[in-house]
């Protein structure tokens, strides 16, 4: 597969996982089978969390975390905050702050349990962080963050005028 073609294939099977078509995702994950480890672990992460099976996909997440993240793996750090993103809207954020922090990963890749803890409690904590992780967690939460700044809440009608006047 040509590098371009295989990137569009990536992108299509993580948006499939995230409008939750499960089967073709896993269909895609199939034809991407010459990818790298740590997009195929990626993959196989989001295939087993689209299952809520989190035992497996903490196990391919242990994977890549003991993988070099460095390039050519840097790739697929985008693939790794997708992941994320996920954990946190299938309602499995805390468990997987308890899961780092249980393994030692927390302590290993500091920046991005900094910017996890972040994402899931609110951006706050990272007041918290000691300052040579801090600079490098709050880039990895604004990545993680970036699509929330997009969503508009519709429900919410637009306030007009001047803030009532405290007495």
């Amino acid at each position: 597969l040509s590098s371009e073609h295989s990137s569009t294939q990536r992108n299509l099977f993580w948006l499939r996982v995230a409008v939750d078509q499960v089967a073709p995702a896993a269909a895609l994950r199939g034809s991407l089978a010459t990818l790298d480890d740590v997009g195929l672990h990626l993959m196989d992460a989001a295939l087993a969390l689209a299952a809520d099976n989190f035992g497996a996909t903490t196990a391919e997440l242990a994977a890549v975390l003991r993988l070099d993240l460095n390039p050519p793996c840097a790739s697929y750090f985008d693939d790794l905050l997708r992941l994320l993103r996920l954990f946190e809207r299938r309602g499995y954020g805390e468990r997987l702050i308890a899961w780092f922090e249980a393994t030692g990963h927390a302590d290993r890749h500091a920046p991005i349990y900094a910017a996890l803890v972040a994402y899931v409690r609110g951006a706050t904590m990272l007041r918290d962080v000691n300052p040579e992780t801090r600079p490098a967690a709050e880039r990895i939460y604004a990545w993680l963050a970036s699509h929330r700044a997009a969503e508009v809440k519709v429900d919410e009608p637009r306030r007009r005028g001047r803030p009532r006047r405290v007495r």
